[in-house]
């Protein structure tokens, strides 16, 4: 099976169906946006696929114990706002 938009050989419908729907280069000679289903809880990139997330996660620069350090703190500030403002 090829893609008619990237030409791009398959071996089966389905995954060719897949990687119209996920693969960014083919997305955009379709012209169309890719959605971004997986977001990372570190630096907010979007991926299209969860194994691209986990691939990102190991290699994330913003996955680091200072910065994770510096996210719980700002979720303890968090709480403390809603829980004043909402008083």
């Amino acid at each position: 099976m090829e893609c008619l938009y990237c030409k791009t050989v398959l071996k089966t419908i389905s995954s060719l169906n897949q990687h119209q729907k996920t693969a960014k280069y083919c997305l955009s000679k379709q012209q169309k946006k890719p959605e971004k289903q997986y977001e990372c809880c570190f630096c907010n990139t979007g991926f299209t696929v969860k194994s691209a997330l986990h691939s990102h996660l190991s290699i994330c620069k913003a996955n680091t114990p200072i910065i994770q350090e510096q996210l719980q703190e700002l979720d303890i500030v968090k709480k403390k706002i809603k829980k004043i403002y909402f008083r």
